[in-house]
């Protein structure tokens, strides 16, 4: 026993400077390639999501390297030498791995321990950390010591694990993900670590049974044909030859490999969702012009899946998402940019093209521009009246033209008269709907009980019409005749009410009476009749 203590204590000894090598890679580069990019995202509204995965990644990439470096540099001394009948004679006995195989494994766990406990607000629990690198350890280690018992060599131990790691780390989907041990749902809890490291375990525990029984049977003498072969070409007097050829043919194999197997792309650049969607819309012959309001309605129905926005070219679901996600961006950075308070900074994307349309909609949903284009009574609306056009297969356009542009101011005040009398709003006890209340507190509307979504628009445009009137009046700004415009569609009076509309806006007393109302729009005051639809 002591003298195989010793031997492990010079195999680690006679490392020399490569010993260090881990510790370099996880200790100096892994924290500064961390720090760097931590001072980099420092500000920005979506640090977390583009900070956390980082760190993740990178330890995904580094830690692997630490069992598998120090297998290598450990066995080598004694199967890449020559030694391995020596190391036999002097251990009394035919040289045992399994001693040395658990030494490794322990010391390579233990040397990241500090950065899994440094690095757990990012990866996830501490224990199941642990446990997820200790299962992936142990089953890399029983890998590299099994292909050592069969060939009596290092290298095809060391290609075999290096193979491993790199496919495992961009082949992640589909059938692939059973044996995969990387993870990509952070932060890891037991759920999602405990089936794999079970996995793990169970095939680092059969391989070190094969390496055992193999060890032990009589095609032993076989293997070690073999394992002379295998140190003929990498030792012997043409070994870089071979070398060179099994490098070249690693490369063309894993290119080949990669092709057959590449993994599938699950996210995309706001660019490229912009040019998926773009392409769609130019198959499907539908010619809109990106920042029109036929656009951003085509938008509104689109994230919605209200439209069709999917067809043989569109491959897989991600990029459908892709492209739910972009019109989804689309909408919410308009409505943002329309509902914004004056001191609230424009929100432009064009900057951000190259960033993924997932942080970007959890920017949207999240964020700061959130209050406006979370998840909102005005927004739950718009989903309402989006439904509703879509099963009567209409445009937002033309419903809004239906059920409100077509009326004449009489026959709209019946019908909003009746939706008044039979909603239910909620109103404070004893206070009654006034013409401002309900132009300006448009949430008192969508929250109405008992009110299709047609009836609510008729009340929002009836109220909205009323206080024009009443404002108008107060502020004596010169008005139209509204006895010859009652007469007239709504479609028609509309638009000549808009620089009255901008005229009782401008008047500083009604942004003491938009301040009264909470809604989301109260700050807009009276809406124009270019923002009737939105």
């Amino acid at each position: 026993m002591a003298a195989r203590w010793q031997l492990s204590w010079l195999n680690f000894k006679n490392m020399k400077g490569r010993y260090f090598a881990p510790w370099i890679l996880c200790y100096l580069l892994l924290p500064a390639m961390v720090h760097f990019r931590k001072m980099s995202l420092i500000g920005e509204l979506y640090f977390e999501d583009a900070f956390f995965p980082f760190v993740r990644n990178l330890t995904e990439q580094f830690f692997p390297l630490v069992i598998i470096w120090y297998s290598y540099l450990f066995f080598r001394e004694k199967y890449d030498t020559g030694a391995e009948e020596l190391f036999s004679v002097y251990q009394n006995g035919r040289y045992s791995l399994p001693g040395e195989a658990l030494l490794v494994w322990a010391h390579s766990l233990l040397m990241i321990a500090p950065l899994l406990f440094l690095y757990r607000p990012y990866l996830g629990e501490a224990a199941a950390i642990f446990l997820r690198y200790a299962a992936h350890f142990w089953m890399l280690e029983a890998l590299f010591v099994l292909c050592v018992s069969l060939f009596h060599t290092t290298l095809p131990g060391l290609l075999l694990c290096l193979g491993y790691h790199l496919s495992s780390l961009f082949i992640h989907v589909g059938s692939t993900a059973t044996w995969n041990l990387y993870f990509y749902d952070f932060p890891l809890s037991w759920e999602t670590v405990f089936p794999k490291a079970l996995w793990a375990l169970g095939m680092g525990a059969l391989f070190a049974v094969a390496g055992g029984v193999w060890c032990s049977s009589a095609v032993r003498r076989g293997t070690d044909r073999v394992g002379g072969a295998i140190r003929l070409v990498f030792y012997g007097p043409h070994r870089r030859r071979w070398v060179a050829g099994l490098v070249v043919a690693s490369l063309l194999g894993g290119w080949g490999l990669y092709q057959a197997v590449k993994p599938q792309k699950t996210s995309y650049t706001y660019r490229e969702a912009q040019k998926l969607a773009s392409d769609l819309l130019s198959r499907n012959g539908i010619d809109l012009v990106p920042g029109s309001e036929p656009y951003r309605e085509y938008a509104e129905l689109a994230s919605l899946g209200a439209v069709p926005i999917y067809d043989s070219k569109i491959r897989d679901e991600y990029q459908q998402k892709a492209v739910l996600d972009y019109y989804e961006i689309v909408l919410k950075t308009q409505r943002y940019n329309a509902f914004k308070e004056g001191e609230d900074p424009v929100l432009d994307l064009s900057a951000n093209m190259d960033t993924s349309t997932g942080s970007l909609t959890m920017l949207l949903w999240n964020g700061a521009p959130a209050k406006y284009t979370g998840r909102t009574l005005h927004d739950t609306f718009r989903r309402e009246l989006c439904t509703e056009v879509a099963s009567q297969q209409m445009l937002q356009w033309e419903y809004y033209r239906e059920v409100v542009e077509n009326l004449t101011f009489e026959q709209l005040e019946t019908k909003a008269l009746e939706a008044l009398d039979e909603g239910a709003f909620p109103l404070e006890e004893g206070s009654a709907w006034s013409a401002e209340r309900l132009s300006l507190d448009r949430d008192l509307v969508y929250a109405a009980q008992g009110l299709n979504v047609a009836q609510k628009l008729q009340v929002l445009e009836y109220a909205r019409l009323l206080y024009i009137a009443q404002r108008a009046e107060e502020l004596g700004l010169s008005t139209p005749d509204w006895k010859e415009l009652g007469n007239r569609r709504l479609g028609e009076v509309g638009p000549t009410l808009d620089a009255l509309v901008a005229a009782i806006n401008a008047d500083p007393s009604q942004e003491r009476r938009n301040a009264r109302y909470t809604s989301l729009t109260a700050h807009l005051g009276i809406w124009s009749w270019e923002m009737r639809n939105w």
